[in-house]
């Protein structure tokens, strides 16, 4: 349990390193720092419940409905709302990399 004065950090990063189909290779860096509230809710609290929230929702929601099975979070159809919803809550990644690395995630966006 933190003291009153203490509030936890979570600090993530992902390093991708990509291969192209002309077989050129390039670099994405997506990263994120949060910290815990002054109402004593952890960061990793935010982190591992709003996810798990959010994974419910876009469910119950039937975005998903035609995808048969269980499913993983490495489908657009999931996880671009679901980091939507995500950064509505503050909980935001920043990329960074080559510029056709961050063109080709962008363009699930759309």
């Amino acid at each position: 349990m933190l003291e009153s004065h203490e509030r936890d950090l979570v600090l993530m990063q992902h390093d991708f390193e990509i291969e192209w189909e002309d077989k050129t290779r390039s670099s994405l860096k997506s990263s994120m720092m949060l910290f815990g509230s002054e109402d004593g809710t952890t960061a990793m609290a935010r982190t591992v419940g709003l996810t798990a929230a959010v994974a419910a929702e876009i469910t119950l929601e039937g975005r998903l409905k035609h995808i048969p099975g269980v499913l993983t979070p490495t489908m657009p159809e999931f996880y671009m709302p679901g980091l939507d919803k995500l950064a509505a809550e503050g909980l935001i990644f920043e990329d960074s990399g080559c510029e056709r690395a961050m063109a080709a995630l962008h363009a699930y966006e759309k």
